[in-house]
């Protein structure tokens, strides 16, 4: 979908919602519910999640006839990538950290929009101790004093817990992000030159790039370990 002016939001809604004006709509993005993006003029712009945004309050209002505070909470926590139904007195949920759900490359976490999560929500998500937590953060593996968490730091934080559970303790894993570090470099040297230009299509081909080598990078650390493994099984 094209920008939108907010007119044409209007138009796109009106079907569904008659009482829908431009002044209701201002008025949900000066409560902080909306943020279409601006124009260097200062002009709004509203985009398709933006226009899906808008239905979903107005929906809360007229049909679930929630107040302006239960609908900005709602939306706070699906902003933060939990898992909330309404009607509900039941708190949101945070997503579970499933290794059986991983694909190879390690993500598993199925949230379109990353996460943003508490100390509290992480270790809940993760399934882990705050102690264990600090643990992590020791070793640097996550950093344990963040007031927000992502999914990255669910998946290494549960994938952690895992290997816990084997005897393969926080303190083993540091070379893993040495590993990784020295990966992201042999990444950058291969792209440092399109980075350099700082035009759009190359920073895009930089990202294509980046991705396509970082897959290839997990498939051969994969690969190699199951050969060591066979080798090690067979012996």
């Amino acid at each position: 979908m094209p920008a939108l002016t907010i007119g044409g939001v209007l138009a796109a809604l009106a079907d569904e919602f008659d009482g829908i004006t431009s002044s209701k709509v201002r008025f949900w993005e000066s409560q902080g519910l909306i943020q279409p993006r601006r124009t260097a003029s200062g002009y709004r712009q509203y985009f398709a999640a933006d226009v899906e945004r808008i239905r979903l309050i107005c929906r809360l209002q007229q049909t679930r006839h929630l107040p302006l505070d239960a609908i900005r909470s709602y939306l706070d926590d699906l902003d933060r990538g939990l898992e909330v139904e309404l009607p509900s007195n039941q708190p949101p949920r945070v997503p579970q950290f499933s290794l059986e759900t991983e694909h190879p490359a390690g993500r598993a976490m199925l949230a379109a929009k990353r996460l943003r999560l508490s100390r509290n929500e992480l270790c809940q998500a993760a399934q882990i101790s705050a102690r264990f937590l600090t643990e992590l953060g020791e070793f640097s593996l996550v950093d344990s004093s963040k007031e927000q968490y992502d999914e990255d730091d669910v998946v290494i934080a549960g994938t952690a817990r895992v290997l816990a559970g084997h005897g393969i303790e926080p303190r083993h894993l540091k070379r893993f992000k040495t590993v990784a570090e020295t990966d992201a470099g042999l990444i950058e040297g291969a792209v440092g030159s399109l980075l350099a230009r700082k035009t759009a299509a190359a920073q895009a081909e930089a990202g294509s790039r980046s991705s396509e080598i970082a897959a290839a990078c997990a498939q051969l650390h994969g690969v190699l370990l199951n050969a060591r493994l066979d080798r090690l099984l067979r012996s």
